[in-house]
């Protein structure tokens, strides 16, 4: 074809492709050739094409002012139009022909957009011609419509408005010709248009019936504007600028020659009118650093001249001062009547014309505001009544309040192009803005919240109303209490869960967390395995509650259980009457990472947030059921929809944005919506899920949803004192609907609409801090009426009818601690109510006699401040504890509930029991505080029924630190924050015995020799050793012999030296706890894990870590006979129990896994020599525009364990860098790519997994291949994965941090693989895996070859974010190739070919053994194993061998199993049999 550059193409009915070119002409192509062209179809390059198709196509084109009209077929022209009879002003761009061709519609370059007629009837048929006559011209189209007319074709550079006006102008210059132009935006249409040379700003008349424009020559012309003609009004000539004179000549004296006369000054010419502005009486035109002033009759008034350029001017209301900003930020107020400087403060108060200055004080917190913004970002201001605008240089717009002094909260609305030149409000709800590059003006519609009557603030200030109680402070909510804390980059890392950070801290250097004490430290005796311990721990009960930071957040499932929250964990309490006394079970959902922020449940189905994860799970198993992840971190409140459809959750970022997820199946964020600066408190769905209203801290809120539409609309409170809203709910008759909240007064209001109406003074004294709603059932009892359960600050519960009449009421303040309800509801036959109080104890109430139905709480824990001391009876199953709220609490490890509790009158961080049990001291005091309490000691008996203080003592003079008493129960002593250390005589009264000085810090533990001689005390960086009956410092050589010592709590010491992780700080490890039988250490920490070493751990050693705490974990203490293990959680105050698996030892192991034999790699063929590449000629293939699809692979993977069966009966296999899933009966295959090859495969039938080399595991379809998700990085390798029986669990084994073998696990909550979280990851005792299988004894069995004391095979629970080994029989080992679960037992077969039957509940045995293949095992798939003899076997529950197959003679290294068939490979083949 013609070597034309083509500018447009279209496909013709015929098949054919038309294309323009850039000399105006047609060429026509039939598949990839030429076949014909039409040269001067136009007399430059066509500009666009449109096509019709129809009885007869049409086709349209454009160039310049010419559009045409053609028969595509025939290319034959039918009409011409032209613009300029329009008269339109730009260049036509596009075209498109309406479908009928009757009419057409042209856009031009100057952003115009016409609508013309086109062809008439008849205008196609055929005409007869006269020969040698004169032939027709061709009809021109009338203009039937103005559609749109743009400002500017190339931009807008400067904006103003007035009245219902706007005038743009586009800045004289390259590309753009100094175009102004002025609409009317009532009637969206020009009224004035006119081309300035050398304009660079424009501003419109007050009144908006002239213009002015600034020059570049620094004049001014006023252009008057009436019937859509702009005529020049006015000239604005700043004076001319005058010379500076020329200094006299200096005279010499006699003799001297006369100094040279300088050049006179040259005059600096007058810079370009960068700003303008007119007020009334008054125009003025900034020109550079000078800005001059005008009258009406546009003479001059004045000037005045500033430091630097000036950027942009504002005239007051009243037209008397104007504002001017300069480009060194500073800012000036000048008079309008001769341009002099006003003095500080003068005039700057009062209303303004307009608001574009961006240093005023009304805009001192937008910067602030746009946390993505810099300086230089937004380009201009615009401000009316409560609202502020502000374009930006990207394009979009943020709304903020106005005035804007401080953070506040915006949204944003994009439409521009890059830049936006000016905005505006105009009327009384709307606001436009002008494109800088695009040129083009949009109109906004703003919906803006109402004033309140009394939101007017006097002109003096009064005091404000005194409620009775404190405001509400969302800083003080726990949850908030650690994010502030100056921790190490390792502890950031633990507790958001980033595996990923730790790995990468692990191949940098850092300091040395003991230096500081290290060099101190005698090496002591003994040595430990570089191991991870053999004895494991399982969190078996929590004690405590989150009643403080959260509310509405203990509720009823449908089976009468209770779903509450303490710490990082989501708990349900179950009660159930066994031979007349209540047994209490506590079910845990334990894959949170940090603390639970927000709690709300449905019937079974229950939502808990912590940091930005979302997650739904059941109450029936704590099984999941979805997971969302917020936008933004921290969540404040949750609430599902009545009908279970959707999910609100509200985060705590500085919009405060209201996330709405849909529930099920490929449902996920369907809305958000930002509420402003108040941080949310509650959330509640209409019954329709329509009308979502929320409470918040100095507010509340009524939005809208319309599918994936959130509207917010700020609540009124019509008169009503602006105060915080705690909770929220919708109640129902059945017929009627209303909504209603709880206030800090205390009220409950109403809703009419989003105003506050109807009052209820329901809780007095406080606020009204919880609301539940329920529907009213059939009958004639009071509670059947009951809608809505309150509870409030006063400790009264009350049950109330739709109509609001009061049915029912408790009081709380009778039985708790904290009386304040944070959350009550009733059971499904509203014959209990259970309330939550903000003492950190939940109750359960009769609603026939109000009693008490549990003689106490039902859950009890410390409820203010920190809990950081904790202490193990020295002979019962019993822990104390004492905190910051004053309480010393005792627990029952075995019944798991509170025993006994005693207010101590002020806060307490030390206590410790006396040998024989009797008594407790208890230590006063929180250092750093001052209070006449502080450094008491009580000596407090266990006695009686309930405890009793027998003794008070006060010697120390600062807060009480830690105390321990002698091994032989004859002495006490107590450390101070005055540095001290107080010995007493326990057998004399407690009189004081000696005082133990030395310390130059705060003493922080205390430990006494086995003998009852010594005391060790440590502080932060330092260890002392003093002498128990007088107090004088011993040395160090004592202090490391830790034999010497039955118990070791000291933090720093040799025993202790491996037990500081790197890149820690020497604070971050806050306690240490020897087991009784010195094997183990525990360590509490701030990231809150709980570690367990070896003991001594007197060099890096590696650590199982649990996790249970929702932050720093204060004080761990083994119990005296090492069954448990008791730890505070110093931000969560609450006490976790951890049950000690002691797993015993076993023989070193003496078996070791096979090699893994591949096939050898084949010759590479013979290398041929190529030709020189210089005398090749050229290749005319092209490359393809596509890339290859992978249709099918041929191979089978060499490696053990490769090949799974899909729920749909194919076959899933690991291979190479794929995941593929071949359909048999199709002989298809569809596949999964990952980047790296393969390191490990698992197939749950629905789904498969596959591992690269590089650690990152991803899921996908096991039908479609479809890639589901990738995990996050728990493992640095992977070696196994296998799924759990639901598929909803994922473990991988590996390499994980500090090269340890681990067990990692994932957990998809809606078991789809969409919302995975990384859930546990603990090292194991092995030096290599031979398989992992899911099920048997317990939820997962790992076999190989054990380290040192451990056996070779593990058999693991998984829960959560912990790992918890069980007991496995000592034998002597020969290590484990390959396992499989058979109902509650595992099926294990070993390297020479033996296969095992373990079973067991608190200890796995060893039950049976056979024979079963030559040469070993290779894989076990349920009771189905296959070996290197190349034979498959079934196998009977007692090891009878039922069927076997031979396969191959190579050995078998996979298998997989369905219902009816089995496939392996073997010799290099996938062969597949029936079963």
């Amino acid at each position: 074809g013609p070597a034309e550059a083509y500018t447009g193409c279209v496909t013709l009915p015929s098949g054919d492709v038309l294309t323009t070119t850039g000399g105006g002409g047609f060429v026509v192509w039939r598949g990839r050739n030429y076949l014909r062209s039409v040269d001067g179809a136009h007399d430059n390059a066509i500009a666009d094409l449109s096509l019709v198709s129809g009885e007869i196509p049409l086709l349209a084109t454009c160039e310049g002012s010419k559009v045409k009209i053609w028969k595509a077929a025939e290319l034959e022209v039918v009409m011409q139009l032209d613009l300029t009879t329009i008269p339109a002003i730009g260049a036509a761009t596009t075209v498109s022909l309406h479908k009928s061709g009757s009419k057409v519609l042209v856009g031009t370059s100057e952003r115009e957009l016409y609508e013309l007629s086109a062809l008439g009837e008849g205008a196609l048929e055929p005409k007869d011609e006269e020969e040698g006559g004169p032939t027709e011209e061709v009809p021109v189209g009338e203009l039937l419509n103005t559609i749109a007319i743009g400002p500017s074709g190339s931009g807008i550079t400067d904006f103003s408005s007035a009245s219902t006006k706007v005038a743009t102008l586009d800045a004289d210059g390259i590309g753009r010709d100094g175009t102004v132009v002025v609409l009317d935006l009532e009637a969206k249409s020009i009224v004035g248009r006119e081309v300035v040379i050398g304009g660079t700003s424009c501003c419109l008349s007050p009144d908006g019936s002239q213009v002015l424009v600034g020059k570049e020559n620094g004049s001014g012309l006023v252009f008057g504007i009436a019937d859509g003609i702009m005529t020049q009004a006015g000239v604005l000539t700043p004076p001319e600028p005058e010379p500076e004179p020329a200094p006299e000549p200096a005279e010499g004296e006699e003799g001297e020659e006369p100094a040279p006369v300088e050049e006179p000054a040259t005059v600096a010419p007058i810079s370009a009118a960068q700003v303008c502005r007119w007020a009334e009486g008054t125009l003025a035109l900034a020109c550079g650093a000078t800005v001059y002033l005008y009258g009406s009759d546009f003479a001059p008034k004045g000037s005045a001249s500033l430091n630097a350029d000036v950027t942009a001017m504002d005239f007051k209301a009243d037209g008397s001062v104007l504002m001017v900003a300069t480009a060194d930020f500073d800012l000036a107020f000048i008079s309008a009547e001769d341009g002099s400087t006003l003095p500080d403060r003068k005039g700057r108060n009062g209303a303004w014309a307009t608001s574009t200055v961006a240093i005023a004080y009304g805009f001192k917190g937008v910067l602030a505001s746009l946390p993505h913004s810099g300086r230089d970002d937004p380009l201009c201001y615009a401000a009316s009544g409560n609202l502020c605008a502000v374009g930006n240089r990207f394009g979009s717009i943020d709304l903020l309040p106005y005035p804007c002094t401080e953070k506040s909260s915006k949204v944003t609305v994009s439409g521009h192009g890059a830049g936006v030149a000016g905005v505006s409000f105009y009327g009384d709800d709307g606001f436009v803005s002008a494109g800088l590059t695009d040129g083009c003006l949009i109109l906004w519609k703003v919906e803006s919240d109402e004033v309140e009557d009394d939101a007017a603030a006097p002109e003096e200030e009064e005091e404000e109303e005194d409620l009775g109680f404190d405001k509400y402070d969302a800083t003080q909510d726990a949850h908030l209490a650690e994010s502030a804390e100056d921790v190490s980059e390792r502890i950031r890392a633990i507790r958001a869960n980033d595996s990923q950070t730790l790995y990468d801290l692990e191949d940098q250097d850092g300091e040395d967390p003991t230096a500081a004490w290290r060099d101190a430290v005698v090496e002591g005796k003994g040595s430990s395995a570089q191991v991870v311990p053999v004895d494991d721990l399982s969190l078996e009960w929590v004690h405590g509650y989150s009643g403080q930071s959260m509310r509405g957040n203990a509720r009823y499932a449908s089976t009468g259980e209770v779903v509450y929250p303490a710490a990082s964990l989501g708990l349900v309490l179950d009660k159930t009457a066994v031979s007349e006394r209540m047994v209490r079970s506590q079910k845990m959902m334990s894959v949170h990472a940090g603390p639970i922020t927000a709690l709300t449940t449905l019937g079974d189905l229950c939502a808990t947030s912590a940091n930005a994860s979302v997650l739904i799970w059941s109450s029936a198993d704590t099984s999941g059921v979805q997971g969302f992840s917020l936008l933004h971190e921290g969540c404040s409140a949750l609430a599902f929809s009545q009908d279970g459809r959707y999910l609100a959750a509200a985060s705590c970022d500085d919009a405060h944005t209201l996330h709405v997820f849909g529930l099920g199946a490929k449902q996920g964020l369907v809305a958000t919506a930002s509420t402003g600066k108040d941080k949310i408190l509650d959330v509640a769905f209409s019954k329709d899920a329509t009308t979502i209203v929320y409470g918040a801290s100095n507010s509340f809120g009524v939005c809208t949803l319309n599918g994936s539409l959130l509207t917010v609309k700020r609540g009124l409170f019509a008169g009503q004192k602006r105060q915080a809203v705690f909770c929220c709910a919708f109640v129902s008759n059945g017929d009627e609907e209303k909504g209603v909240v709880g206030t800090q007064s205390g009220s409950i209001f109403t809703l009419d609409g989003r105003s506050l109406a109807e009052e209820n003074h329901s809780h007095m004294g406080g606020p009204c801090y919880t609301m539940w709603s329920c529907t009213s059932v059939e009958g004639e009892s009071d509670l059947d009426s009951v809608v809505l359960v309150t509870g409030g600050y006063d400790g009264k519960v009350k049950l109330f009818s739709y109509d609001m009449e009061l049915r029912l009421e408790f009081d709380a303040r009778q039985h708790s601690v904290d009386g304040s309800v944070s959350s009550a509801c009733l059971n499904y036959d509203r014959r209990k109510v259970l309330v939550g109080t903000a003492g950190s104890e939940i109750f359960e109430f009769a609603t026939n006699d109000e009693s008490d139905l549990n003689k106490g709480p039902l859950v009890s824990g410390h409820c203010s401040g920190s809990l950081k001391a904790v202490a193990c009876h020295p002979i019962l199953q019993e822990v104390a504890t004492v905190g910051d709220d004053g309480y010393l609490r005792t627990w029952s490890l075995s019944s798991h509930k509170q025993l006994r509790k005693l207010n101590v009158g002020h806060a307490s961080r030390a206590l410790a029991f006396l040998p024989n049990g009797h008594e407790i001291g208890v230590g006063l005091g929180i250092e750093g505080t001052d209070s006449k309490d502080a450094g008491k000691v009580l000596i407090v008996s266990m006695l009686k029924p309930s405890l009793e203080i027998a003794k008070e003592l006060k010697d120390a003079n600062g807060a009480i630190t830690c105390i321990s008493f002698s091994p032989d129960g004859c002495c006490m002593a107590v450390g101070s924050a005055d540095s001290n250390i107080y010995v007493y005589d326990t057998l004399n009264s407690f009189v004081l015995k000696c005082t133990c000085e030395g310390h130059s810090d705060i003493p922080r533990t205390l430990d006494y020799s086995s003998d009852s001689l010594r005391i060790m005390s440590t502080s932060f960086a330092e260890m002392r050793c003093h002498d128990a009956r007088n107090g004088d410092i011993c040395g160090y050589d004592a202090t490391m012999e830790i034999s010497d010592y039955d118990g070791w709590t000291a933090p720093l010491g040799w025993p202790v030296l491996g037990c500081y992780p790197p890149h820690s700080d020497a604070t971050d490890i806050n306690a240490v706890c020897k087991s009784s039988d010195s094997t183990l250490l525990a360590t509490a920490d701030r990231s809150g894990l709980v570690s367990l070493y070896r003991w001594p751990c007197s060099q890096k050693l590696p650590a199982k870590t649990y996790k249970g705490h929702g932050g720093g974990v204060a004080m761990c203490r083994f119990t005296p006979d090492g069954a448990y293990l008791a730890t505070v959680g110093e931000s969560d105050r609450c006490l976790l129990q951890w049950a000690r698996r002691s797993n015993g030892s076993c023989a070193k192991s003496k078996g070791a896994l096979p090699p893994q034999t591949m096939s050898d790699v084949p010759p590479p063929p013979d290398y041929l020599e190529p030709e020189d590449p210089s005398s090749a000629e050229p290749s005319e293939l092209v490359a393809p525009s596509t890339p290859p699809q992978l249709s099918f692979c041929y191979g089978v993977p060499p490696q053990l364990n490769r090949v799974g069966y899909s729920t749909h009966g194919d076959i899933v296999l690991g291979l190479g860098s794929k995941g593929v899933v071949y359909d048999k009966s199709s002989h298809t295959m569809r596949f999964f790519s990952s980047k790296n090859l393969v390191s490990a495969f698992a197939c749950s039938g629905a789904y498969g997994a596959v591992a690269e080399v590089q650690g990152t595991v991803h899921v996908f379809d096991a039908e479609t291949g479809r890639k589901c998700g990738s995990l996050p990085p728990s493992l640095k390798a992977v070696s196994h994965l296998v799924f759990s029986d639901d598929g909803s669990t994922l473990v991988g084994v590996g390499v994980g941090l500090n090269k340890l073998l681990t067990v990692a696990s994932w957990t998809s909550m809606s078991g789809r693989w969409e919302d995975s979280v990384a859930a546990a990851a603990s090292p194991i005792p092995l030096t290599n895996v031979g398989f992992a299988c899911w099920g048997g004894p317990s939820s997962l069995a790992i076999g190989g070859v054990g380290d040192t004391d451990a056996p070779d095979i593990l058999f693991c629970d998984v829960s959560g974010k912990n790992v918890s080994q069980r007991k496995t029989q000592s034998l002597s080992f020969a290590a484990y190739t390959a396992g499989g679960s058979v109902s509650d037992t595992i099926l294990a077969g070993t390297p020479s070919g033996q296969l095992e039957v373990w079973a067991g509940a608190t200890e796995v045995k060893r039950t049976q053994t056979t024979e079963a293949h030559a040469g070993g095992v290779t894989c076990v798939s349920g009771n189905i194993s296959a070996g290197r003899d190349g034979w498959v076997k079934v196998w009977s529950s007692d090891l009878e061998c039922l069927r076997s197959y031979f396969v191959g003679t190579a050995g078998i290294t996979s298998l997989a199993v369905s219902l009816t068939k089995i496939a392996t490979v073997c010799d290099g083949a996938l062969v597949r049999s029936e079963e």
